[in-house]
């Protein structure tokens, strides 16, 4: 009798990275499936994905996508799940709510804490004596609209793929996008950086 190979749950299908991981675990011989928001994502027109499951977006829904995962992976036999991207954040948040047995490597929630957010990730590498573009982590309206050399980057404190990235090359751009920050968009925190 041939041992069946472990059924793979990958966290979404959209990007190329999810692409590579469908491709590898193919090859391998492995069984996949995969959770996407969206029904015509990348990873559906591989050979090697045997089902798309429909999950809300996990940035904009997280509970909802969160508790379309956990029904999934008690529901479908799920060996291992792979969180390909920041939904490791949102798993290692909900760590306890995983199934014993279920394979995922994962970081904990706390380590998490200080790569995820930008400007976390500043504080870190400013810590480590790590090389970074000039950044400071602004906390207030008043910090920024202050007036600093132009051009300059403003990032959310969390995004991904260039989204909550806007380039500011004059006051005008700068005072319509503190009027967002002032709404809570993107958030509160962001970062500023100066291209080298």
């Amino acid at each position: 009798m041939i041992a069946q190979r472990p059924k793979i749950l990958l966290s979404e299908g959209s990007s190329l990275s999810s692409r590579e991981a469908i491709t590898a675990l193919g090859l391998a011989g492995h069984r996949v499936e995969l959770v996407s928001a969206d029904p015509i994502c990348l990873g559906r027109f591989s050979r090697f994905v045997s089902r798309v499951l429909r999950a809300p977006a996990s940035g904009a829904d997280p509970d909802g996508y969160l508790a379309a995962v956990l029904e999934v992976v008690k529901a479908g036999n799920i060996d291992a799940l792979i969180p390909v991207h920041e939904q490791a954040y949102l798993f290692a948040a909900a760590r306890k709510r995983l199934p014993l047995g279920l394979g995922i490597a994962l970081a904990d929630f706390e380590v998490f804490e200080q790569v995820q957010s930008k400007a976390s990730l500043a504080d870190l590498l400013t810590r480590l004596k790590v090389p970074q573009p000039k950044t400071d982590v602004v906390r207030s309206a008043d910090e920024f609209a202050a007036e600093r050399p132009y051009p300059f980057f403003v990032k959310a404190a969390f995004g991904t793929a260039s989204v909550g990235v806007w380039r500011i090359g004059d006051a005008r751009r700068r005072d319509a996008l503190l009027q967002q920050v002032e709404q809570g968009r993107p958030s509160r925190q962001v970062c500023w950086s100066r291209p080298r």
